[in-house]
């Protein structure tokens, strides 16, 4: 197959941004113009602004460990966002998640598992920010279960290959 010329992709990017403008600039224009309406339940809710924890690194330190630790040990204690206290994913899956993310991170070079990691981080960082009172926050965390999903589901094929491997080597043998 033969890869589009230059022309081709700079009208396909320059439709992306006329796309991206007009979606943006209705919200954009009211953050501009009602700023402290825009930002007031951001504010609320910011562990900069507000927390139990008066150093702000170890009130940090503590909402990122509660929010990796929601998956398989404590989850959100509001049973408006999940089961209280139970953790975001079931025991087997929990493993499984364990296993792909330590894949994950030891295949950090290949691009699609560096997204992931990615992905999984930057969709914490809405508990992590968030008061420390309420960590760990599985609403503001939510995007973070596709990832993790993910992870169990790349240790699934990883086993998988290492069963089908082993299954290949004992019939040729």
């Amino acid at each position: 197959t033969q890869s589009p010329s230059l022309p081709i992709l700079i009208s396909g990017l320059a439709a992306l941004s006329l796309a991206a403008w007009f979606a943006v600039a209705p919200i954009t224009q009211y953050a501009l113009t009602h700023s402290d309406v825009f930002w007031s339940r951001t504010n609320q809710v910011s562990i900069f602004s507000f927390r139990d924890e008066s150093d702000l690194p170890t009130a940090l330190y503590s909402n990122t460990l509660k929010h990796l630790l929601m998956f398989n040990y404590q989850g959100d204690g509001n049973g408006r966002h999940n089961l209280s206290g139970e953790p975001m994913l079931d025991p087997v899956t929990g493993i499984l998640f364990i296993l792909g993310f330590a894949l994950a991170c030891i295949r950090i070079r290949q691009p699609t598992y560096s997204l992931f990691l990615m992905l999984f981080a930057f969709n914490l960082l809405g508990g992590i920010l968030s008061v420390d009172f309420e960590a760990p926050q599985s609403t503001r965390t939510f995007g973070s279960i596709s990832a993790a999903l993910f992870f169990a589901a790349v240790s699934v094929e990883a086993l998988w290959r290492r069963l089908d491997q082993s299954r290949l080597s004992s019939f040729t043998r």
